[in-house]
């Protein structure tokens, strides 16, 4: 059996993102049959839908096959209000019903699903929902439930550091946490937990990357017996802060593409047709996203056709239309994913990231110059504007401050958990989190308030860490030696400069004869045309010569000839 039993649609209308409560957008976007299909699609034998505290989606593909209903129950620790998400399984409806009356308190609620014999899971237990969670918190958890989410949403760091601390657990220790909590466990061989799977997909994209297999389990039955049994595994796929990030661009583009009626754009706009590529699973329309033969050839004439280029104005829904504009129609990859849908070999957020990065480095670029030619030109106040569509696009790109947030967060509480409990952490943990600063400057010898400044930030780091002060210390050291090197190289330029020098003068004189040369040359060859000329003069006379000699020798003959005709005696016969 195979099931992401951690799959949310377009019921879950509360989000707990503020990017997209600010902008009225729900929870989800995506259509129940469209999940039911995708999941089939990629290898799923079952399918559920687990939206916050709603049956809808489920109940909407309640009568296809192999499918079963589930939610997940947002709840809370009466002591503080601190948020925690559980996941129950294969319930009815009265149940549902029964969970909102309970679901305010998370003992009553845990009572309620041991009673009815509901199968529950504690959602991404590492995750502040309300960033209420704290060490003792898990520990309650740890007392309160059997079954523990690998969560598709979070990264390895988190799923892995929950899983050694679930394996850690002893006798002993949940002995302790009971008399410290005075919670009994109301489950055979508390220290013992079950792993499951579940993408926690709001957007489509990320359905069954991460899911629950039992292995020879046939049927649901079958497969929540060995679910509570521990006979589940967590087939993982590890997330990324751009993969967050991607699905709150997609949550955000499905919400206004629904609101505006984009779909009628599709196949006339490369933009579109990019961002549906990009935001949107392939078939989550059902229909697919290639659309009709003529919105494909009109896109591809689109794309191809020679446009004049637009001024680019400091206007950030302007620029960004002319940045994507221009980036689609030079970059062969993103107008080859627009027009044919065709991948590179990267993840879809890393491309998602790698588009959003040009765009917005390409706008502050766009936006520096204005600023700078509002300054030349003495136009200050134009300056606030071009400042405020700054602005706009950090507002833009909140969903990456976000993510990257909320998985920092992770990481510290997950490696806090892991201390409290003794799990010592990866050896690479510590080369992951550590940030690494490189600051270049040639005045940090010289007298003044920047050298200055930048030598206090080097005593304060060196007294931090004494690996530091070797690096401070080997850098001061080889200075020394450093300016010997310059002094060397400085004698060698000037040894070579000499040289060059003395090249040139001897290349000067090489020019010199050669231009002399030259000069002979030009005179000989005249010289040589002249005497051509005159022996052309010569060979013309000769041919003249010739043919009046041979004129006068004929006109002899003739003349002879003459005289011996008019001789006494003679007959001439002229034939």
């Amino acid at each position: 059996m195979r099931v992401d039993l951690h799959v949310h649609s377009k019921y879950s209308k509360r989000p707990s993102a503020w990017v997209l409560k600010k902008i009225g957008c729900p929870e989800s976007f995506t259509e129940p049959q469209d999940i039911y299909r995708i999941a089939l699609a990629r290898g799923m034998t079952h399918v559920t839908i687990s939206d916050h505290n709603r049956i809808e989606g489920a109940l909407a593909i309640a009568h296809l096959p192999r499918t079963f209903l589930s939610e997940e129950i947002t709840t809370y620790f009466p002591e503080d209000r601190c948020k925690l998400h559980v996941l129950a399984l294969d319930i009815t409806e009265r149940q549902h019903a029964d969970i909102q009356h309970c679901r305010d308190n998370v003992f009553y609620l845990v009572d309620y699903l041991r009673a009815q014999g509901i199968v529950h899971v504690v959602a991404h237990p590492l995750y502040g929902v309300n960033d209420r969670l704290s060490i003792e918190h898990f520990e309650k958890m740890l007392l309160l439930f059997k079954n523990f989410e690998m969560n598709g949403a979070r990264n390895d760091v988190a799923n892995d550091g929950l899983e050694a601390v679930l394996k850690a657990l002893s006798p002993d220790m949940i002995e302790a946490l009971s008399d410290r909590h005075g919670i009994d466990p109301a489950f055979p061989e508390p220290w013992k937990k079950n792993i499951t799977g579940g993408s926690d997909d709001h957007s489509a994209l990320n359905i069954a990357r991460t899911y629950t297999e039992i292995p020879g389990a046939g049927s649901l039955r079958e497969g929540l017996a060995g679910l509570e049994n521990g006979q589940s595994r967590a087939v993982r796929h590890p997330s990324l802060p751009e993969t967050m990030a991607h699905n709150f661009y997609s949550i955000a583009y499905q919400y206004y593409r629904s609101k505006f009626n984009l779909e009628r754009f599709q196949g006339k706009d490369l933009l579109i047709k990019f961002l549906d590529r990009s935001l949107r699973p392939n078939g989550c329309d059902g229909k697919g996203h290639d659309g009709r033969l003529i919105d494909k050839v009109y896109c591809f004439l689109n794309a191809h056709r020679r446009t004049r280029p637009e001024p680019v104005s400091d206007d950030l829904i302007g620029l960004l239309r002319h940045t994507t504009a221009r980036l689609l129609k030079d970059d062969r990859q993103f107008k080859r994913l627009a027009l044919t849908g065709a991948q590179n070999d990267l993840p879809p957020e890393i491309g998602w990231f790698d588009f959003v990065n040009q765009v917005s480095n390409q706008a502050l670029i766009n936006f520096a110059n204005h600023a700078m030619n509002h300054l030349v030109g003495g136009n200050v106040f134009n300056i606030f504007h071009t400042l405020g569509s700054a602005g706009g696009l950090y507002g833009l790109l909140a969903p990456y401050f976000i993510a990257f947030s909320i998985f920092s967060k992770d990481r510290e509480f997950t490696h806090a958990v892991r201390d409290h409990f003794g799990v010592p952490s990866p050896a690479n943990a510590g080369i992951v989190d550590a940030v690494r600063v490189g600051h270049f400057t040639d005045t940090f010898y010289d007298t003044n308030g920047v050298s200055l400044t930048l030598q206090q930030q080097v005593n304060e780091l060196t007294a931090l860490s004494d690996s530091r002060q070797q690096q401070i210390t080997s850098l001061e050291s080889e200075n020394s030696a450093l300016e010997r090197a310059r002094d060397g190289l400085q004698t060698r330029l000037e040894t070579t400069r000499d040289e060059l020098d003395k090249t040139t003068g001897e290349l000067k004189t090489s020019r010199a004869q050669l231009e002399q040369e030259t000069i002979s040359a030009e005179q000989f060859r005249k010289q040589l045309a002249v005497t051509q000329q005159e022996k052309e003069q010569i060979d013309s006379e000769k041919r003249q010569l010739e043919d009046e000699l041979q004129k006068r020798a004929i006109r002899m003959v003739l003349k002879s000839l003459y005289m011996l005709c008019r001789s006494p005696g003679l007959t001439c016969l002229v034939l």
